[in-house]
């Protein structure tokens, strides 16, 4: 969900700063630092607030129940108008929508399938009785010497 959340951001702070991967922060417990940026500078381990400062700030700053703390890049980041109602949205289970999305255009026609389920039958792959009668007519035709091919009347003639 952080692609979601990272809308609010400058550019340059967009992303995972924390480079170690999906390693446990746990491993980090006994160091000053939780991990590495891309240019290999170690990130200082910066304690988020207690359970009783943040109850005391968020008296004061109304705006605080949008803040969240991301501890693997150790920053706190800040909810828009846009990243609380997709929360909202997941919340009540339903389909989120973002803004600027259009309606899905059906491009489907209106059956799900409009090939046939069955095989196709034997019969339409078998000549039928009157195109039997008239190949073998032409083949008679051949034998007995009545119908000349196209190929020997070019080659008399020349």
């Amino acid at each position: 969900m952080d692609h979601w959340i990272s809308s609010g951001e400058s550019s340059e702070s967009e992303g995972e700063l924390n480079t170690i991967g999906s390693v446990p922060l746990r491993w980090y417990d006994g160091y000053e630092h939780i991990g590495y940026t891309r240019a290999g500078q170690r990130i200082p381990r910066r304690f988020p607030a207690n359970a009783l400062q943040q109850l005391l700030l968020s008296g004061s700053e109304p705006e605080q129940w949008r803040t969240l703390y991301d501890e693997r890049n150790d920053r706190e980041i800040q909810l828009t108008d846009e990243d609380v109602q997709l929360l909202w949205q997941y919340k009540q289970r339903l389909l989120p929508r973002l803004a600027g999305s259009e309606e899905v255009i059906a491009w489907a026609p209106h059956q799900p399938f409009p090939l046939h389920q069955c095989e196709e039958p034997k019969r339409r792959f078998l000549p039928s009785k009157h195109e039997g009668a008239r190949i073998r007519k032409i083949i008679r035709g051949l034998e007995e010497g009545r119908i000349v091919p196209l190929l020997q009347r070019s080659g008399a003639a020349s």
